[in-house]
């Protein structure tokens, strides 16, 4: 595991100071994912999208709760309200399509996916929010593969940079 313990699943993260602590599923830091990659994006691994309806069935059974700790879903204690319904976020669209992988996935409710205060513009805080809820399946990598370009800064609720790419 990358730092986080239990404590801070159901509260505000203690946000880590220490740019090594945003380590993948590899122990890749963030700050040295482009040591990785080439500097043209041409030479990159293509980004097939991997296609897996058995994964995305067991991952819509594993939801439990929207993935944003700063949910404002007003319905959020009510579990039959439209908005309060869990949905599984693509992280990367890319222009081969969603790439069904736990690493490009996250649970939010459909108010932070879908609804007025919808969080998922916001790629700097979407991927920080995929760390700090399972750093041990994010693989930078492979996201900035699917994404086509590097990654953007990782980025707090407040639009804090935390982390630069």
């Amino acid at each position: 595991m990358t730092g986080r313990s239990l404590c801070h699943v159901m509260h505000k993260p203690l946000i880590s100071t220490n740019l090594e602590a945003f380590e993948d599923c590899r122990g890749l830091p963030f700050i040295h994912v482009r040591k990785f990659l080439p500097s043209q994006v041409g030479g990159w691994p293509r980004a097939d999208a991997v296609k897996d309806p058995e994964l995305l069935r067991y991952l819509h059974h594993e939801m439990w709760r929207c993935s944003n700790p700063w949910c404002a879903n007003p319905d959020f204690h009510d579990p039959f309200a439209p908005w309060s319904q869990l949905e599984l976020h693509h992280i990367i669209g890319g222009r081969g399509g969603r790439s069904d992988e736990r690493t490009n996935t996250l649970p939010l409710c459909r108010w932070c996916h879908q609804g007025p205060q919808s969080i998922v513009d916001n790629l700097g805080f979407v991927l920080f929010l995929k760390w700090w809820q399972a750093g041990e399946e994010i693989d930078w990598r492979r996201l900035s593969v699917l994404h086509g370009r590097f990654l953007p800064d990782l980025l707090s609720y407040d639009g804090e940079v935390l982390c630069e790419s």
